[in-house]
């Protein structure tokens, strides 16, 4: 969805004034740009025996059915965009989510929620100047912001009971 905008202001900023924003507009960029996901576990249960990091690529990630294995709930775990000014995507919040559950001892995530918000901002696509009035104009842009939720599972041995 695109739609423009059109801002006319007087050209009477000085020099000093229009370098500061540009300046601001630079350290912003570089710290939103710095932004790139969260993630945060909460215990629940106690685990059935202790728990030790491991390796994001050796948590099983549960998207679309349940574990196959005999497995206890130990917390619940949320993952997704820092910010409206992320470079993350949908994919790097769900490894996000993969990473923490490693890093707290789970043997698998069992992703059980996704929520997507529209996040709309605008874009200067040029500027101009007419005599002595400056034209900026601008677009209106949009895009998801992902977040998960999911259950940090432990694998239990099955007993002969």
């Amino acid at each position: 969805m695109t739609q423009e905008y059109l801002t006319v202001l007087p050209s009477s900023r000085s020099v000093f004034t229009t370098m500061r924003s540009i300046a601001s507009a630079s350290v912003l960029s570089v710290f939103a740009t710095a932004c790139g996901t969260y993630a945060t576990f909460t215990p629940l249960h106690v685990p059935p025996h202790p728990l030790s990091p491991k390796a994001a690529a050796s948590v099983d990630l549960i998207v679309d059915n349940m574990p196959r294995r005999p497995a206890a709930l130990v917390g619940v775990l949320s993952s997704g965009e820092a910010s409206s000014f992320s470079a993350a995507s949908r994919e790097d919040a769900l490894q996000a989510l993969r990473a923490k559950g490693g890093e707290v001892g789970c043997d698998a995530v069992l992703v059980t929620d996704e929520h997507t918000e529209a996040f709309h901002y605008w874009v200067t696509t040029s500027q101009y100047r007419v005599g002595d009035w400056e034209y900026t104009q601008r677009e209106l842009n949009e895009r998801d912001l992902h977040h998960f939720h999911g259950s940090c599972l432990v694998y239990v041995e099955a007993t002969g009971r």
